[in-house]
């Protein structure tokens, strides 16, 4: 092995090529003294390389710490994308960039993160969502509702020395006779500082909110730039649906808002044929051939842009199985932990005591944002069945069929997730109210 090693040294001294080198590890027959020799045969190369006529181009492949690219400076950093050392380039030519050790452990970095984005259940995706946020933007979140803690408390406590005040404050107006005493005018400034003080923290809340509302927006453009979705596939797509009239009068800003949610999912439905109004509330036929979506009427404009996203979000789930699977997953598993274990069907109309939902539109009750998150589809299969009975020799049948039994599969998880990346604010009531949520949709929007 001594013989070896002094051969491999020459081998170095002299210049040997690539292909001796890797064939010289095969000699050796291990791996580990192949990047010792060259790891010490660094300084060997470089001593033999002096006098040598500079040159301005580097040939090597590795930072080798000399002034072959500039006589005046020696390089210090590895180039980009080549090797620290001799040693390292050799374990590149031998397993690929990855390598193994320092190089090594940049690949395995990346493969964890690969199979992180390949794991599409529930909490694969929430633990993505979790990830996306960067510290910053998270610190920024945490110190809002710190923040907003520290209001409620203080606040209570000020108010109730407030009332104190207030009376006192009274009783000195009263014994002065309306006039301005010394004990009046005390109580007063008493009273000044405490509503300065109730001002400054509402001032404080508020900047907060504002860098709270950034963090999320940052977030959001995040996923917009790292889907990179040109502007002529974002117009072509649009162009594409046929966009209803009364749907451009009621939401002018419709197209832009199409794109928009495009831009952000990466989600081009092939099902979604256009856009109408044909009701007052919203919905979505995603499991039709019609493919349209019923916009309804909303009263302001930040409801129609989150009502256009949330109906958008029932095709988005319907053409993406995974990502269906995952929203039950969730649903249901939630569902669960809040009743101890069973599953049970509840009336929307009693959940949320509106009574204009149907009878049949139930869902599982928890502390979903809304309780219509855990609203449940299966009852479509049955009621689908039951209209079809007789008409099993129909051509469209067996497909229709199909389409029944996907749509008892369908949520509310997505739709009502997404609407809320609509917009910063509602990103952040999300994040307050159901960081679980958050975190499953952040999830699917960075995959």
């Amino acid at each position: 092995m001594l013989c070896d090693i002094r051969d491999a040294l020459q081998y170095m001294r002299f210049g040997a090529s690539e292909e001796e080198l890797i064939e010289l590890s095969e000699v050796l027959k291990a791996e580990l003294i192949v990047v010792e020799i060259l790891s010490f045969s660094d300084n060997v190369v470089d001593f033999a390389a002096k006098g040598k006529q500079k040159k301005r181009k580097c040939t090597k492949g590795y930072n080798c710490g000399g002034s072959c690219i500039t006589r005046k400076k020696n390089c210090r950093k590895a180039l980009k994308g080549e090797a620290k050392n001799a040693a390292e380039w050799l374990r590149m030519q031998l397993h690929g960039k990855g390598g193994t050790g320092a190089s090594g452990e940049g690949k395995a970095k990346k493969a964890n993160e690969a199979k992180a984005k390949k794991d599409n259940s529930s909490k694969g995706l929430m633990k993505s969502g979790e990830d996306f946020l960067e510290n910053s933007e998270r610190k920024a979140i945490d110190d809002y509702f710190e923040a907003q803690k520290t209001l409620d408390s203080r606040k209570n406590k000020i108010n109730n020395v407030r009332e104190q005040l207030y009376r006192e404050y009274g009783a000195e107006l009263v014994k002065s006779g309306g006039g301005e005493t010394e004990g009046v005018k005390k109580t007063r400034e008493k009273l000044d500082a405490k509503t300065k003080e109730l001002d400054r923290l509402d001032d404080d809340l508020t900047s907060k909110r504002k860098k709270a509302e950034e963090a999320m927006e940052n977030a959001r453009q995040r996923v917009i730039k790292n889907r990179g979705i040109s502007e002529k596939e974002l117009n072509d797509y649009v162009n594409s649906l046929n966009i209803d009239k009364k749907v451009l009068n009621d939401n002018p800003k419709i197209r832009e808002q199409i794109k928009e949610y495009v831009a952000m999912t990466g989600f081009k439905s092939k099902r979604m044929k256009g856009l109408d109004i044909t009701s007052d509330r919203a919905h979505a036929e995603a499991h039709k051939n019609s493919g349209i979506v019923n916009t309804g009427r909303s009263q302001t404009e930040k409801a129609k842009k989150e009502t256009l996203f949330h109906e958008m979000s029932h095709f988005y789930e319907a053409e993406k199985p995974e990502m269906r699977k995952a929203a039950n997953e969730w649903r249901d598993r939630k569902a669960k932990d809040y009743s101890g274990g069973d599953l049970k069907k509840e009336k929307l109309s009693d959940l949320t005591g509106n009574k204009n939902y149907k009878d049949e539109e139930v869902a599982y009750r928890d502390s979903y944002v809304s309780p219509y998150v855990g609203k449940t589809y299966e009852g479509n299969l049955e009621s689908g069945l039951a209209a079809l009975k007789g008409k099993e020799s129909h051509p469209a049948y067996n497909n229709t069929v199909k389409r029944l039994e996907e749509s008892s599969q369908y949520t509310e998880v997505v739709s009502m997730g997404v609407e809320r990346f609509a917009n910063r604010e509602s990103m952040l009531d999300l994040y307050e109210k159901d960081k679980k949520h958050f975190d499953l949709i952040l999830g699917m929007l960075s995959r």
